[in-house]
């Protein structure tokens, strides 16, 4: 519930200042994001109901327009543990739709940020997920059937690439992906 209030509260860029001022919460808030991997089912609901409300704020805080935005991606990307907290979510098998599609939102609103595009860039299991959701791999149709998803992996992996001849190469590397293979080879 307090999540919940904590988003619309987000709503308003002047909240969001206060927000990002207050890096104790956004830590407290990033570490709610923590996932475990080797937990049982009920466990993983659980997690689950904490992950989904904190992923929306920070989504929420992520996507703040103007100038006030740039100040708080710029704070979300000060945590050493928000791409790492993020990158867990992507791995575990269990992520539903929802929470993939939270996940990859955040990072096409952060990678914006040139440092955070290298940062994110540096982690190639986080491109591998993204070129996963996106084309799906070998020639196998994508395992993700929710076209929003397979659009937003999309727009996250072209926000990566802006102005960024590392992440491309991270790209054009990425195996099993026949379509880049073929587009590589036409330029």
């Amino acid at each position: 519930l307090g999540m919940v209030i904590l988003e619309k509260l987000a709503h308003d860029p002047d909240n969001c200042v206060e927000i990002a001022k207050s890096t104790y919460l956004i830590s407290k808030i990033i570490g709610l994001i923590s996932y475990s991997t080797g937990c049982e089912n009920s466990n993983y609901e659980q997690q689950r109901a904490v992950i989904c409300p904190s992923l929306n704020f920070v989504r929420r805080l992520a996507s703040t327009g103007e100038n006030i935005g740039v100040e708080v991606r710029q704070e979300l990307c000060n945590s050493s543990f928000l791409l790492n907290n993020l990158e867990c979510v992507l791995e575990d098998s269990r992520s539903s739709p929802e929470l993939m599609k939270l996940v990859i939102d955040i990072l096409n609103k952060l990678a914006l940020d040139e440092d955070a595009r290298k940062e994110i860039g540096s982690c190639k299991v986080t491109i591998s997920k993204l070129m996963h959701a996106f084309i799906g791999k070998d020639g196998a149709s994508n395992t993700y059937d929710d076209q929003s998803l397979r659009m937003a992996a999309g727009e996250a992996l072209a926000n990566l690439t802006i102005e960024s001849p590392a992440n491309c190469l991270v790209i054009l590397e990425e195996t099993g992906y026949e379509i880049i293979k073929d587009l590589k080879n036409m330029l």
